[in-house]
């Protein structure tokens, strides 16, 4: 007698064996097993990883169906996804019915692409599509992208920069989080169609019907709405694109950004809006023209060379620290891979601020910025000159006030760099050129701690000596102390 054939098989796939997630590696110079990002897309299953080396790809990248994570291993700065041919960035679809969504992360990336490519039905999106998908978005630069024109059937521009969907045929919603990046320079695609009044393209990034989509930590400056060009007669005219953000549907929250010098395109009844457009919730944002919400500023961000593609903030910007300090603000690194948090608070938008902390001379400040959570390796150090005698205000504060109100022993301290004195608890340090000034164990108060401080003097003075602020945790004597601290060297004039 035959074992019933269903049971045979049943006992095959028993006994296939299971694979783990893979990690997959692209090097466009040959260093790894592919050189192409859409073959390593290709070959991968659902839930892996491609991790791509530095290198200008010159292709479309196409996810379908998959869950992944594309990241590169060294940031935006050096790794781009710069197709010379017409059409999208990158593609991202889930399934075209359904309530499902496909989950995809895309990590540090340069996208410029041009989606000039309009056919009788639709027109392409210039930098990033991402239909029916659960998108992560994080430290890309999506920067000179171009919609492409609509067609006369249907002529809607396409969005320049990123365009957002739940897919025409899906049911359910989906969630996009798009942080640390810089939507800048964008073009939205014109309206051409003649019979029907059409819509001209977003510049920087359009939000259709069920996503849910928060836009965290970004810069999206200087894009532009296509234009609608349609006649302008019979059926009437149409809409021009807005410059910044547009929700045509779903919901937008925008957080901790910079939307500034976007300009929406123009048809015969005026122009679109320039930054924002539609129903979005916005907060501790700077929005050029304003925009209601709390914490809201419209304020000249002042760009450090936005004519060269430099967004980052000015010293005297604004937007330095004027982030606010939350658990949903993202840890990590900034759009081009600076640490976050470089001051007090993080900064609004895309770049934080890389802080000038020493300000010297007699009765000058040295701002000292801790470095917490575990990043004590990401201390600042900056030189700067001093001379003897010279009066210091060591301030030492907690970004987004981690520490405070926790009991701790404070101090400050200079020595010889090399020559760091060996740590005596519960005094901290003992000082070779400077004694230690401790203090504790006391509650870190809101605001920070000052220590006034005066830099020593003598022949015997190295020509460099390094000024230390320490926060210890008061543990018992025979237990290990936790120490975190910054520094900095300060060469004598």
């Amino acid at each position: 007698m035959h074992p019933p054939r269903f049971l045979g098989l049943a006992l095959l796939f028993l006994a296939l064996p299971t694979f783990g997630q893979a990690t997959l590696h692209v090097d466009i110079g040959g260093g790894a097993a592919f050189t192409s990002i859409q073959a390593a897309v290709d070959a991968a299953a659902s839930g892996d990883t491609i991790l791509v080396e530095p290198g200008i790809y010159d292709e479309h990248v196409s996810i379908v169906v998959k869950d992944l994570i594309l990241r590169s291993t060294q940031g935006p700065g050096v790794t781009a996804i710069a197709p010379t041919s017409p059409g999208t960035g990158i593609t991202t679809q889930g399934l075209a019915f359904g309530p499902v969504g496909i989950d995809v992360t895309i990590e540090g990336f340069r996208v410029t692409a041009d989606g000039s490519q309009p056919n009788a039905l639709n027109s392409f999106v210039g930098g990033i599509n991402a239909t029916a998908t659960n998108l992560t978005l994080r430290q890309c630069l999506v920067t000179g992208c171009q919609g492409a024109a609509g067609p006369a059937v249907a002529p809607i521009g396409g969005t320049g920069g990123i365009n957002l969907s739940q897919g025409a045929l899906s049911t359910g919603s989906v969630t996009v989080t798009i942080e640390n990046c810089a939507i800048t320079n964008n073009q939205g695609g014109s309206a051409t169609g003649f019979f029907n009044p059409g819509e001209g393209g977003t510049g920087g990034i359009t939000v259709n019907g069920s996503v849910a989509c928060t836009v965290r930590h970004c810069t999206i400056a200087n894009n532009t709405g296509g234009d609608n060009l349609g006649f302008s007669g019979g059926f009437g005219s149409g809409n021009a694109g807005p410059g910044g953000l547009f929700v045509a549907g779903g919901t937008l929250a925008v957080e901790d950004c910079v939307v500034w010098g976007n300009q929406g395109g123009s048809n015969n009844l005026g122009a679109a809006a320039n930054e924002i457009a539609g129903a979005a919730t916005v907060s501790n944002s700077d929005v050029q023209g304003g925009f209601a919400g709390v914490g809201n500023i419209d304020v000249d961000p002042l760009f450090t060379a936005p004519a060269t593609g430099d967004y980052s903030p000015q010293a005297g910007s604004p937007v330095i620290d004027a982030g606010v300090c939350s658990a949903t603000n993202p840890a990590g690194h900034d759009v081009v891979g600076n640490p976050r948090v470089r001051g007090f608070a993080p900064d609004m938008g895309a770049y934080e601020f890389l802080h000038d902390t020493t300000r010297m001379g007699t009765s000058e400040d040295i701002l000292l910025t801790t470095v917490v959570n575990g990043n004590s390796a990401e201390a600042l150090l900056n030189t700067k000159n001093i001379a003897g005698g010279d009066m210091l205000v060591a301030h030492w504060e907690s970004p987004c006030g981690s520490l405070d109100g926790g009991l701790y022993y404070l101090g400050a301290q200079f020595y010889v760099p090399g020559q760091e004195p060996m740590p005596q608890f519960p005094f901290v340090y003992l000082d070779s050129i400077g004694g230690s000034i401790v203090q504790g164990p006391i509650p870190l108060p809101a605001g920070g701690v000052d220590f006034n401080m005066t830099v020593p003097t003598g022949s015997f003075m190295p020509a460099v000596v390094r000024v230390q602020v320490l926060v210890v945790t008061p543990l018992a004597h025979h237990l290990p102390f936790a120490v975190t601290s910054d520094a900095q060297d300060l060469i004598f004039q």
